[in-house]
Formats: structure tokens, sequence, C-alpha cells
């Protein structure tokens, strides 16, 4: 197993055969993989972890934040940006 500082330097790592596979986040690689044809996603995810927004403590921004992203997720809204910028997790 070898260690990357940069993700751009594993990128490179795979492209010259230096390494047979990645891990990392699956958001990234999702994005990675709908960009270009290089690249594909194998096996299941081993571990699931949310995201958060940090913002300062007592910030005014935090309850619009929940509000909006609670809306867009209601609407469908959150899936068709998944769809949209992750089209090779469907």
């Amino acid at each position: 197993m070898i260690e990357f500082e940069q993700l751009e330097d594993a990128y490179k790592a795979l492209k010259a055969g230096q390494v047979q596979a990645l891990v990392y986040d699956s958001p990234t690689l999702l994005y990675e993989t709908s960009q270009n044809g290089e690249y594909q996603i194998v096996g299941e995810l081993f571990a699931e972890q949310d995201y958060g927004i940090v913002l300062p403590q007592g910030s005014h921004y935090r309850e619009p934040i929940n509000r909006i992203i609670l809306q867009l997720q209601e609407e469908g809204e959150l899936t068709n940006l998944e769809q949209k910028w992750f089209p090779s997790n469907q």
C-alpha cells in the first residue's frame, strides 16, 4: 500500500501503472469516473459516512442552510444533482 499526499499524485501513479487501485472518498471518485472513461469503480462501499457543513458557533446561516438542504431533499433536487454530477453512480 502506498499513501499519497495529493490525490493528483495517486491518479498519476494509477495511470502510470505504479498502483492497481485507489481507495478514496466515493463522491470524489464518482465525480472523476464521470468525467473521463479511464477509470471505473468496482466493488461495494466498505464504509459510509455523512458529510457536514461547519459554521462558526452561533452563526445566523445555520437555520437557512438547514432549511434549504431539507427543501432540496424533499423536492428530489439532491437526487437530481447526484445524477447530474455522478452519472456513473446510477
